[in-house]
C-alpha cells in the first residue's frame, strides 16, 4: 500500500498544480483532500475483519500488512474514476469537480504503481467477482 505521507506529499503538490492551472482554490483544496480522504475507504474494512476499534497503530499495520478478511475498498474503484470523469466533461470541466477528479486520479495510480498488486486489483467488478478475498491483491 503506497503510504499515507507519500498520498499527503503527491496530492498537496498536485492541489498546488491545480491552482496553478486553474486559479481556483476550491479546486486546489479539493484534489488534495481528495487525494488524501480516500483511503478513509479502508476503516469499514478494518472494522469488518475486527470489529469497530480506533486503534490508529492495529489499524494500519493491518491495512499495510493485508491482515483483513476482505478488501471492499469501495473507493478505490476505476469505474468510479471514469464516472468522475465523465461528471467533469458532462459539466464543461467543472473546476471543482476536475481538482477532485484529479485527486482521486492520482491516488489510484499512485497505488497501482506503488503497490504492485494485479493488474485489474482497483477494478471493483474485479474483485466483487472474487469476493474480495484479500488475495485478490497479491500479483
Amino acid at each position: 500500500m503506497a503510504k499515507l505521507e507519500t498520498h499527503v506529499v503527491a496530492s498537496v503538490v498536485a492541489g498546488g498544480g491545480i491552482y496553478a492551472v486553474t486559479g481556483s482554490l476550491p479546486a486546489a483544496t479539493a484534489c488534495a483532500a481528495t487525494g488524501i480522504l480516500v483511503d478513509l475507504d479502508h476503516f469499514p474494512d478494518y472494522w469488518f475483519s475486527h470489529g469497530f476499534s480506533l486503534r490508529i497503530k492495529h489499524f494500519m499495520e493491518s491495512c499495510y500488512e493485508g491482515r483483513l478478511q476482505r478488501f471492499f475498498l469501495l473507493m478505490h474503484s476505476i469505474e468510479l474514476l471514469f464516472v468522475l470523469g465523465c461528471l467533469v466533461w458532462r459539466t464543461g470541466f467543472n473546476t471543482l469537480l476536475f481538482g477532485v477528479f484529479m485527486g482521486y486520479g492520482l491516488h489510484l495510480l499512485l497505488d497501482q504503481v506503488m503497490n504492485l498488486h494485479k493488474p485489474f486489483a482497483y477494478f471493483i467488478l474485479y474483485r466483487l467477482a472474487r469476493k474480495f478475498v484479500p488475495g485478490v491483491f497479491k500479483p
